[in-house]
């Protein structure tokens, strides 16, 4: 019996990646998402051409004329490294090395038509990879596959999550990794008593690994790692410091060989890695660009209400399943304490580190990308909702209960479609239109392009480049531009409004 729920449950997975592979490839975007990630795979290239990571000036000046913002020079031997972090470089190699294989040749082309479908395959396997380990992970909390493919949906495509499904950036890394990590570690929590728990915590540490490498922000998790070990089993009627203790004398072994050794081994390589791209260790490579002089400098209190609050940058406008989850939090506190208090203090570490950022919108993005890595992992209560809803079913205020909770999800991943639908980048393109016309002299105007969710900006958009529907935007500016200007700042809105689907327009 047990053989043939296995048997099941893998064939519901299967048929779960089959189709978020279906979905994907659908939908999958036409153009490149510009950026961080062309800095990156241009130290991809070179290391594939040359066996050297620096770039060449001349394809730095392309990217970008600013020094430091995605390039560090090194001042020793004068050449330019990718600012970003090492395993960045490296993941990028099958699709780029694929793409040299195909050509015969290898150039810094970021746009070529065969890159950008490699890069959209690359993405699709690794959503593949987010899908199954969060119907892994939701193996601990249901056994109900209904509930785990509502739940995995709800993640993947009415959130902003769907958005880094579909560009080539790093944020798709960050989210694997995590999963990743916090699954291994719940699996090593629950099985810390047998001789299969090493592997799991092994594999923990491991994926950690991969997300300080991506990102060096990530070495934050350390700390909260290693408290979370000392704290597995405990009970609130032990005494916490000898619980602690005797964690210790149990399983130094384990924590030796899976935690301290390769963390060691991570410290090494990015030192090492370090003291090559940017001549010395202690450089992160963020050290050049001038508008990171005060990374800290931010405004604790701006950053955080942003993130929660703020039209474009909250994680429950962007992340509605967060939302829903707040219902579930008692019920999955009780059940599940040890993983919801390293979820949410992961969430909270995060939060106000990332609220302190000078740039804690994250510049040029869609959404709190910031902390997207952390918001599967934080929606788990969200199951017991689901389980409250199936349970209670007849009554009358369940299913009004359900009515909204559709109405939430489906108009959300509307808005994630009116997104996905033009190229990334689209609003920064329309604000460079308006600002070209001072629209920040103007409060509505400015109200309309601070406030707005970009999903409804782009509704907007396709509305009037589809239909010919009136743009509140031109309506507004029809009586306060001369008949010569409003022309022209028509056809510039006009020729930036461009699709970004492979398969259609």
């Amino acid at each position: 019996m047990r053989l043939i729920h296995q048997q099941r449950t893998s064939l519901i997975c299967f048929l779960l990646c089959c189709l978020v592979f279906a979905i994907n490839f659908i939908t999958m975007p036409k153009r490149n998402y510009p950026g961080d990630p062309m800095a990156t795979r241009s130290a991809t290239t070179t290391l594939l051409r040359t066996g050297e990571l620096n770039v060449p000036l001349q394809v730095v000046l392309h990217l970008s004329q600013e020094q430091g913002q995605y390039y560090y020079q090194n001042m020793t031997n004068k050449k330019l490294y990718s600012k970003y972090g090492i395993l960045n470089t490296i993941l990028y190699i099958p699709p780029i090395l694929i793409e040299k294989w195909y050509r015969g040749e290898l150039d810094y082309d970021a746009e070529s038509r065969i890159r950008t479908f490699l890069l959209n395959m690359f993405n699709i396997i690794l959503s593949i990879g987010i899908t199954i380990y969060l119907f892994l992970l939701l193996s601990f909390y249901t056994k109900s596959p209904l509930i785990k493919i509502i739940y995995i949906l709800t993640v993947l495509y009415s959130t902003f999550l769907w958005n880094y499904l579909r560009a080539p950036t790093f944020e798709i890394f960050h989210v694997l990794f995590f999963l990743m990590f916090y699954y291994h570690l719940i699996q090593y929590k629950h099985q810390s008593q047998t001789n299969h728990a090493s592997w799991h915590l092994l594999a923990s540490v491991l994926s950690l690994v991969l997300l300080c490498l991506c990102k060096l922000i990530f070495v934050l998790l350390i700390p909260l790692l290693c408290v979370a070990l000392l704290l597995i089993g405990y009970q609130s009627t032990e005494n916490i410091f000898q619980h602690a203790a005797q964690q210790l004398r149990r399983h130094g072994k384990s924590y030796l060989l899976c935690l301290i050794l390769p963390l060691a081994g991570m410290l090494a390589i990015i030192l090492w890695t370090n003291q090559y791209k940017f001549g010395s260790p202690f450089e992160t490579g963020y050290g050049q660009w001038e508008a990171n002089e005060s990374l800290f400098g931010g405004d604790l209190r701006i950053g955080i209400t942003g993130f929660l609050f703020s039209g474009q940058r909250s994680i429950f406008t962007h992340f509605p399943v967060l939302i829903m989850a707040l219902f579930g939090l008692k019920a999955f506190y009780t059940k599940h304490s040890f993983d919801f208090t390293f979820a949410v203090s992961t969430f909270i570490l995060f939060l106000f580190t990332y609220a302190k950022f000078i740039h804690w919108a994250g510049e040029a993005s869609y959404g709190p990308r910031y902390l997207l890595f952390i918001l599967p992992v934080l929606s788990l209560p969200f199951i017991e909702v689901l389980h409250h809803l199936r349970s209670t079913i007849q009554k009358v205020r369940t299913r009004l209960a359900m009515i909204l909770m559709a109405g939430i999800i489906v108009y959300s991943m509307l808005l994630q479609i009116n997104v996905n639908s033009l190229v990334f980048h689209t609003y920064y393109r329309l604000e460079y239109v308006m600002n070209r016309a001072s629209y920040a002299r103007f409060e509505d105007l400015k109200k309309y392009m601070h406030i707005l969710h970009f999903g409804q900006i782009y509704q907007d958009l396709i509305a009037y480049d589809t239909n010919g529907k009136s743009l509140y935007l031109l309506e507004k500016y029809r009586n306060r531009f001369d008949e010569k200007n409003f022309a022209k700042m028509e056809k510039d809105l006009q020729n930036m409004i461009k699709y970004n689907y492979w398969l259609f327009e």
